[in-house]
């Protein structure tokens, strides 16, 4: 099955997911978002040579991804997984989240998702 996957993050941690992603799997179609498009234009023109495109901020939910791979400053990642957990894809978070919205997001989710889990 051919992966949709979104990169979200243009830094050295991003680079390095990418490059195993090729690995695994060059027919993978990759799109890289960052806070500028331009700097997601330079970060896929390293990997030419691949199915690598940026991405724009107003697509990407438009577009189905199947995994999310979360490389951006720890700040963002919850948006960004609150966004795509909705969405049921597969989503690795680099790097952890902040401690205390990190909790408050479990919390809703969890209410959305009636995990009988208790979160204290």
């Amino acid at each position: 099955m051919k992966k949709n996957i979104l990169v979200i993050g243009t830094g050295s941690i991003a680079n390095r997911h990418v490059e195993n992603i090729l690995k695994i799997d060059k027919s993978s179609t990759i799109d890289v978002l960052s806070r500028d498009y331009h700097r997601s234009n330079i970060f896929c023109k390293k990997f030419k040579k691949y199915n690598i495109k940026p991405a724009k901020y107003y697509n990407i939910n438009s577009k189905v991804y199947t995994h999310v791979v979360v490389a951006s400053n720890t700040l963002s990642h919850n948006k960004y997984i609150q966004n795509f957990a909705n969405k049921k894809n597969y989503i690795y978070c680099e790097k952890p989240l902040p401690f205390d919205k990190y909790f408050n997001f479990l919390r809703s989710f969890s209410k959305k998702k009636k995990i009988k889990k208790k979160i204290k």
